[in-house]
C-alpha cells in the first residue's frame, strides 16, 4: 500500500535538492521530465529507483553545486548515494565540515 508519509522525507531531498542546485547565478541545470517521462507531481506517476538516480546524476554532471557521493548498496544490491547540495565553496570544504560533525557527535569516521 503506497504511504506518503513513508516517501515524504525522500520527495523533501529530491526538492531541496534540485532547489539548492539552481541557487545563485543561472546554471542551466536538467529538467527531471527528460529522466521521468513524465512531469514530477503529475497524477498516477512515481519515479523509481532507477529514474531518480538518473536524474541526480544528471544534475551531478551539470552543477558544480551538487555532488554525489556513494553511500554503498541498497539490499538489492544497486548503489545507494546521497546529493549534497550547497555552495561551490562549500562543497570545496565538505570533509572539514564533516570532520567538524563527526567530531561534535563524537563519532569515529568511517563508522
Amino acid at each position: 500500500m503506497f504511504s506518503l508519509r513513508r516517501y515524504f522525507p525522500f520527495i523533501v531531498m529530491v526538492c531541496a535538492g534540485r532547489a539548492a542546485a539552481s541557487l545563485g547565478p543561472a546554471i542551466p541545470v536538467p529538467a527531471p521530465e527528460p529522466d521521468f517521462g513524465f512531469k514530477p507531481g503529475a497524477g498516477f506517476h512515481l519515479a523509481d529507483y532507477e529514474l531518480i538516480s538518473k536524474d541526480f546524476q544528471d544534475l551531478a554532471a551539470a552543477s558544480p553545486r551538487v555532488k554525489l557521493q556513494d553511500i554503498g548498496p541498497t539490499g538489492y544490491g544497486k548503489r545507494m548515494f546521497i546529493a549534497i547540495s550547497s555552495s561551490e565553496e562549500n562543497l570545496r570544504n565538505l570533509e572539514r565540515y564533516k570532520g567538524i560533525v563527526f567530531n561534535s557527535l563524537e563519532v569515529p569516521v568511517g563508522n
